[in-house]
């Protein structure tokens, strides 16, 4: 039951009218990349760290599409995912940076209207590290600041 609830609530999280996203992610649409571990940022220099953005075993990196949604809404939408992680930080990017080094951001609403996935990861693991890390430098980093 609490499981239904939480993917209830983040179909909903974030937006207090719905917008409907077109099925192509605009070149200038806003993306972040929900971060759940500190290994990934560096809190004192305010960087996002490569690893941040390397592509999971599919070889997928996955982001959510966030255009006007208010700061709150965006952090919502983040807390509401079912992770066994907390949630520490985001790294936000514009749809451009992945085009510019050769990669693409696709749609991927099946799990939530707004995720999307940055593919066409080379095999390599060093080239994956190095395009990551040109994401990483053009992010802007937000720490998740708790009300406890």
């Amino acid at each position: 039951m609490i499981r239904f609830l939480k993917q209830l609530l983040l179909q909903f999280a974030g937006s207090r009218q719905v917008v409907k996203l077109p099925s192509a992610v605009g070149l200038h649409e806003p993306l972040t990349r929900f971060i759940f571990a500190n290994v990934h940022f560096a809190a004192n220099t305010r960087r996002v760290k490569y690893g941040a953005f390397m592509p999971g075993k599919d070889g997928e990196t996955s982001v959510y599409r966030i255009p006007e949604l208010s700061q709150e809404a965006i952090w919502s939408l983040g807390k509401a995912l079912i992770r066994k992680e907390t949630l520490k930080a985001r790294a936000d990017i514009v749809c451009s940076a992945p085009q510019q080094i050769g990669l693409r951001v696709e749609s991927s609403p099946q799990d939530h209207p707004k995720h999307a996935v940055i593919v066409g990861w080379p095999v390599e693991k060093d080239k994956q590290k190095m395009l990551a890390t040109r994401l990483s430098d053009v992010a802007a980093l937000h720490i998740f600041i708790s009300a406890k």
